[in-house]
């Protein structure tokens, strides 16, 4: 909470703009269109560039128009329409919920730590995934980080519970399914940072299996080699 509202000050009264005001911007002219026709929900379904060709011929000033065009931007827009729903159409509430969101997969990053940690420095693990500025302050505001920050936190846990502490649900690989598509759709980079990662821990527990010497340094061969 503390991060929305400190991450909200800076960009209302330090720099007087930003990304979030656009995001925002776009979001209250979805809940706007939406209100003045339910028709218009099936926008909430469309592509991006015909939302943005939308927007220009409905809106006076079109100065987001580039944005609109953009998918993950337009992600964002819609996601914080539905959250606009229960905040009052809010800019400060709005950052507060995707805040929340951010914070509860980070929760769920810091339990799979601390887990695979046995419960040891956990001080130093909280100050690394929970309490570092940069993630509480830049991950808690009506921004691309947020949404990308919680989803990621979410991922990496159901994939500890489901396959390595073999707690397998198929509620949860649905779930990983939505937070694999929220990552994917707002910064793909992220989502194939993730698949490296996890591939190569994947990796690094089967090797710990392999015996043989000559077998283990082949099948690393391979795997460093592969594109």
């Amino acid at each position: 909470m503390f991060g929305s509202v400190a991450f909200f000050l800076m960009v209302q009264y330090y720099y007087g703009y930003g990304d979030s005001f656009t995001y925002y911007t776009g979001s209250s002219f979805l809940t706007q269109q939406i209100k003045n026709d339910l028709g218009n929900i099936k926008y909430f379904f469309a592509p991006a560039k015909e939302v943005s060709e939308w927007f220009n011929f409905e809106a006076e000033n079109n100065y987001i128009t580039g944005y609109l065009a953009t998918a993950s931007n337009l992600f964002v827009m819609k996601m914080a329409a539905l959250v606009s729903v229960v905040s009052f159409n809010k800019f400060l509430i709005i950052s507060l919920f995707f805040g929340l969101f951010s914070f509860a997969g980070q929760w769920k990053l810091f339990r799979v730590f601390h887990d695979i940690n046995m419960g040891k420095n956990n001080r130093l693990l909280a100050f690394a995934v929970l309490y570092t500025p940069s993630i509480w302050f830049w991950g808690s505001g009506l921004m691309k980080d947020s949404i990308c920050i919680g989803a990621a936190g979410f991922i990496i846990a159901i994939l500890y519970k489901n396959f390595v502490k073999n707690n397998f649900a198929v509620k949860d690989m649905f779930f990983w399914l939505m937070m694999a598509y929220i990552v994917n759709v707002t910064k793909s980079y992220i989502a194939l940072v993730l698949v490296v990662g996890l591939a190569t821990f994947i990796f690094a527990r089967f090797m710990l299996a392999v015996k043989n010497i000559v077998f283990k340094a082949i099948l690393i061969t391979i795997f460093f080699l592969l594109p």
